[in-house]
């Protein structure tokens, strides 16, 4: 299939049909290459197959949906891409092609909700949703806006296809909004694309939306570069200083927080279903402190396994995941290249985009992995998005820059989202880490682990020094004070692969 050798492909699964009649994924292909030779009939058939057989397989269900989108059938689209996005929230291609089923059924503001998530989830390559972004805030008689999105997918995509046609569509919105400044009257909500000539951009959205076999891992840091907004020069100096800030005063005033952690780890196949799965709940605390040196950060973490069981899953132990954030410390971001990247969007908010790397002239102090009683350094590269109104960080990614083949690392990924909580005897809201997720290809496997903290506990330092607890939320074991911690010293990231029984690492 990648070859495009559709016959033989064809034969080959078909065989695995006979072998695997409900297997899921062997329907998806079978699904992937009828629709890839247009042949909407049997494409539908096969991928109905492969949604009985899994009905949270969302390549399947975002296929099929594309499959009656290109039918003509909206109606039957929508509950279909409703739930491939539930399946899987971060396919940008769902969200991309639900927004524009919903611009069919002149839903416009379902439409600019999911065509701002999939520009967001697309990383660059949801570009194309930029234009049915601008059509629904055209058709909703948000002209101004609109004309900033067109502009800024046609800066990003001067080359594209369907540019004449995004132009035809600004240069009508422009005169229209001269229009509205001058005329008493009332005029109609402007023009979207679906009223000009759209036999190109069309063409470029079938293209845009073609699907490849899925892969285990997301797409890499450097990859696919999120839309920035057209214009806007990023004041680089005032989102460093003022994030630096915020990392700075979350260390200098929280001495420990405590939460519920729920883990969630798997091994994966190379297209990313799970061959095995465990899951764990852990009273965890965080203890984080500036032992004084410039540059050096402690972080402790205490946990307690619910269940009593001391290995962790795959004999793979992640310490310091959640202060991935550090990175911006000021005491830390010297040891990184920083760049700011414009000014894009998360959630539907404004945000600047920072992208880091590990200097080569700086010792690593962030990163590292401990195997056989030895310490090997790993430098990172990534990307945070920081929230504009608050320069609180509200997402951050990242993934080494080189393998470690002493240890057999290819890569290690990982996402860290961050929101705000509120302690309510106090009335302090403190941005926390919510949600870690991580993918590490280490020995020829796989694996997925994902971390999930709530019931928060915080505490703070008084005036002469004492640990005072601020807010007491309810599900936490006073025991994990009394319980080993498991010190990070001066590194907050340190990832600790444990010997296997099998003479793995």
């Amino acid at each position: 299939m990648k070859s495009g050798k559709w016959k033989a492909a064809q034969k080959k699964l078909e065989a695995a049909d006979i072998l695997a009649p409900s297997n899921s994924e062997v329907n998806f292909l079978l699904g992937y290459l009828f629709f890839q030779k247009k042949d909407y009939e049997q494409a539908r058939s096969s991928l109905d197959k492969a949604i009985a057989s899994d009905p949270h397989n969302a390549q399947a269900l975002t296929l099929s949906g594309e499959v009656h989108f290109r039918s003509r059938d909206f109606a039957g689209a929508r509950p279909i891409l409703e739930q491939a996005v539930a399946a899987n929230p971060d396919s940008w291609r769902a969200h991309y092609l639900l927004a524009e089923t919903c611009l069919k059924l002149n839903e416009f503001d379902k439409s600019r909700e999911q065509a701002q998530i999939a520009v967001e989830r697309g990383k660059g390559g949801g570009n194309a949703a930029q234009i049915v972004l601008g059509e629904a805030l055209a058709s909703l008689a948000r002209g101004p806006e609109a004309i900033q999105v067109l502009k800024t997918f046609l800066d990003g995509t001067p080359d594209s296809p369907s540019a004449p046609a995004v132009h035809e569509l600004l240069a009508t919105l422009e005169r229209r909004e001269a229009d509205r400044g001058t005329s008493k009257t009332t005029l109609q909500p402007p023009l979207h694309l679906a009223d000009i000539d759209l036999s190109l951009a069309a063409e470029s959205r079938s293209s845009a939306t073609e699907f490849s076999i899925q892969t285990w891992e997301p797409p890499g840091i450097d990859a696919v570069k999120p839309s920035v907004a057209a214009g806007v020069a990023c004041p680089y100096q005032q989102v460093v200083d003022n994030v630096g800030d915020r990392v700075k005063q979350f260390v200098d005033d929280v001495v420990r927080f405590s939460a519920i952690e729920d883990l969630l780890h798997e091994q994966l196949d190379e297209l990313g279903n799970p061959v095995t799965k465990e899951t764990r709940k852990f009273d965890y605390m965080a203890s984080i402190l500036n032992n004084g040196r410039p540059g050096y950060l402690s972080v402790d973490e205490y946990r307690i396994e619910r269940s009593g069981r001391e290995e962790s899953p795959d004999h793979i132990a992640t310490r310091g995941l959640p202060t991935l954030a550090f990175v911006y410390h000021p005491d830390l971001r010297g040891s990184f290249q920083i760049v700011c990247e414009g000014l894009g969007q998360w959630n539907g908010q404004a945000t600047w985009l920072l992208h880091f790397r590990q200097r080569d002239d700086r010792p690593n102090r962030f990163h590292e992995y401990q195997a056989h009683g030895f310490t090997y350094p790993g430098n990172l590269k990534g990307r945070a998005w920081i929230a504009a109104s608050t320069f609180q960080i509200v997402r951050i990614e990242s993934e080494l820059v080189n393998p470690i083949p002493q240890l057999q690392i290819l890569n290690e990924h990982q996402t860290v989202e961050y929101g705000p909580v509120l302690f309510q005897k106090t009335h302090a809201e403190l941005w926390l880490p919510k949600k870690v997720e991580l993918y590490l290809d280490v020995h020829k496997r796989h694996y997925f682990r994902r971390l999930s903290f709530d019931h928060f506990m915080l505490f703070s330092v008084d005036s002469e020094g004492r640990v005072d607890e601020v807010k007491r939320d309810e599900g936490l074991s006073a025991t994990i004070t009394h319980t080993r911690a498991t010190s990070i010293a001066t590194c907050p990231h340190v990832l600790k692969l444990m010997l296997l029984d099998e003479g793995g690492f």
